[in-house]
């Protein structure tokens, strides 16, 4: 971080008064998102364009986007080490598998990300095995979106949840394997930046990913065949401080920051939402097939899927996380409190 001292008001320097002063502030910010990715476009871009508004200029930022600092796996150690200020904390959930409790399937639906991404950020600050890892590691959350639900594409046709079975999809984060896996499924761990490729040479079948982020990977390309409705859960990118940087700036900053995260992480969520009913209107006109599972087929979807929270709580407390459950149970109320407009 960079910090100036500015001048302000009109002290008299005839009578000696001191003039009042306040410190100008630029912050390092390291993405993996390029400038044109709609997560970045609905969240980390804003936030910085606000703040900067909001504090007449006075706080600013340089942005780092598509890796071009460090690697994204790394971005949390930069931070840690001041080769960056503020940056994606996409991969923490490596640190505490607890960051990726928005990927339970079916509890809430994409109109209601905005609530889900303000629910995720209180999630975060007020779990104490979450926020005690972030403080261990020196960073203080300040944005918190999930996107909207993870869809399936395929090379090949889909026209019902049993053309999943023994099908090759790429699948992130570490509940996310376990739904691919209860659909009949095989989760495959790839990075995002190796799929395309992977589906083309037919090593996998497809991939999971949000209908808003499809579009930056090219993804319909080569797996043309997208199911939108069977709703695998979202998934975690919160955007933290170093605590050291934080602990420098002055209450109001503080406050400042605070409050655009918090608005920044809701409307972000409500943004993503808003894009998915055109994205899958323009595959319809472009001639990419779009597969809508019917009742009955959501119906054993689901009971398919019903397992999946079992099965992490189950995970996680072999690892060593004993309160997952009551963790899992703190994300379901903050979430429906947040839906019911409570929080």
């Amino acid at each position: 971080m960079t910090v100036a001292t500015a001048a302000c008001g009109s002290g008299d320097t005839d009578s000696g008064e001191e003039t009042a002063a306040a410190e100008e502030v630029q912050i390092r910010v390291a993405d993996q998102y390029s400038t044109e990715h709609p997560i970045a476009v609905a969240s980390i871009l804003p936030f910085m364009e606000e703040v900067e508004r909001q504090s007449d200029g006075r706080i600013t930022f340089e942005y780092f986007g598509s890796n071009e600092l460090v690697e994204a796996t790394d971005i949390p150690s930069a931070i840690q080490d001041g080769i960056a200020d503020m940056g994606n904390l996409l991969y923490i959930g490596s640190v505490n598998p607890l960051m990726y409790v928005v990927q339970l399937p079916g509890l809430y639906a994409d109109p209601e990300t905005g609530a889900a991404s303000e629910a995720l950020l209180d999630f975060v600050t007020e779990n104490e095995n979450v926020a005690g890892t972030l403080d261990e590691t020196g960073i203080h959350p300040l944005i918190c979106l999930t996107t909207t639900n993870y869809q399936i594409l395929t090379s090949g046709p889909v026209n019902s949840p049993q053309d999943l079975q023994g099908r090759q999809l790429r699948a992130s984060g570490n509940v996310l394997p376990l739904s691919i896996d209860a659909l009949g499924a095989v989760p495959v761990n790839l990075s995002i930046n190796e799929t395309y490729e992977a589906i083309n040479r037919g090593v996998v079948d497809g991939v999971s990913i949000s209908v808003p982020s499809v579009r930056e990977y090219a993804f319909t390309e080569v797996a043309p065949n997208v199911v939108v409705n069977v709703n695998l859960g979202g998934f975690p990118v919160c955007y933290g401080i170093s605590e050291g940087i934080w602990d420098e700036l002055s209450p109001e900053d503080q406050e400042l920051m605070t409050s655009v995260g918090r608005e920044i992480s809701r409307s972000a969520g409500e943004e993503l939402a808003a894009t998915v009913e055109e994205q899958i209107a323009e595959w319809e006109s472009s001639g990419v097939t779009v597969v809508t599972f019917d009742e009955a087929e959501r119906s054993a979807a689901a009971d398919a899927l019903s397992s999946v929270e079992e099965r992490w709580i189950e995970d996680l407390e072999e690892s060593g996380i004993a309160d997952a459950g009551d963790a899992v149970e703190q994300w379901k109320t903050t979430l429906e409190e947040a839906l019911e407009g409570e929080r």
